[in-house]
């Protein structure tokens, strides 16, 4: 109901069943921006979709992709995410909804489990109709940062540096995605290590945000020592109160 142009028939109809079957409630009707039906979606564990017809929906996709559990209809023609083996919940009828959904609870942590790989599975196909149809490709774009959760990983040895510990910190980055942590790299810029391969750089998640500081040669460290050193003794010489003792140690 958060298109903004809710029935208020339908509306209060609603609210007149779910008081009857006694449960606590909320009904969202004010319009939802992107950022704030993603935030939704963040928190949801349960989506149902059993309308009477439906051409994949984008809010189905976008519930499939945070990994939550959704509950469709088996009459909808939903044949393709059947194909890539993208996993979610189907009932023959609307009279079946209240079993699969006290299964499902019961059953949460494992559904949930089964779910978070679907993310995985759309981006397997990136040349796919599935991931085009209805904006999913913008979706995919822009709904890391709203579902994700940040890392910080600092490490010298990355791509495209060759060392021994790279491998290690590649695989665990390449894998983090997987279970809802989106990193973000510090490492080194230029750098006089000359041991390097570019080739690892290739299996580098795509999009990850880098951030690259240029290596401190001891030349450059002596001159920052210097610098500050410098400064301190100005400092210490324009607090002398005393103008012809401080005229004498400027001099000096």
């Amino acid at each position: 109901m958060t298109y903004g142009n809710s029935n208020i028939d339908y509306m209060l109809k609603v609210k007149k069943l779910l008081k009857e079957i006694n449960i606590s409630y909320t009904i969202l009707i004010d319009f939802m921006d992107f950022s704030e039906m993603a935030n939704l979606i963040k928190v949801t564990d349960i989506m149902i979709q059993v309308q009477t017809t439906d051409s994949l929906s984008a809010t189905m996709l976008e519930n499939l992709y945070a990994g939550n559990v959704v509950i469709t209809g088996g009459w909808l023609p939903y044949e393709e995410l059947r194909d890539n083996n993208i996993y979610f919940k189907s009932i023959d009828s609307i009279q079946h909804i209240n079993f699969e959904i006290v299964n499902i609870i019961k059953n949460l942590k494992l559904e949930k489990n089964k779910c978070i790989v679907n993310r995985k599975k759309y981006t397997s196909y990136p040349h796919g109709k599935i991931i085009y149809q209805n904006g999913l490709n913008y979706i995919l774009m822009k709904w890391s940062k709203y579902i994700m959760k940040k890392v910080l990983i600092i490490a010298y040895y990355f791509p495209p540096l060759g060392w021994s510990g790279v491998q290690r910190t590649l695989k665990f980055i390449k894998y983090l995605r997987d279970f809802d942590w989106e990193p973000i790299v510090v490492t080194v810029g230029k750098t006089k290590f000359s041991i390097l391969d570019k080739s690892l750089e290739d299996e580098l998640p795509k999009d990850i945000k880098i951030i690259r500081v240029d290596d401190i040669v001891l030349k450059d460290v002596t001159d920052v020592m210097k610098g500050q050193i410098k400064g301190y003794v100005e400092a210490s010489i324009n607090s002398i109160s005393d103008e012809s003792l401080k005229n004498y140690m400027k001099k000096k």
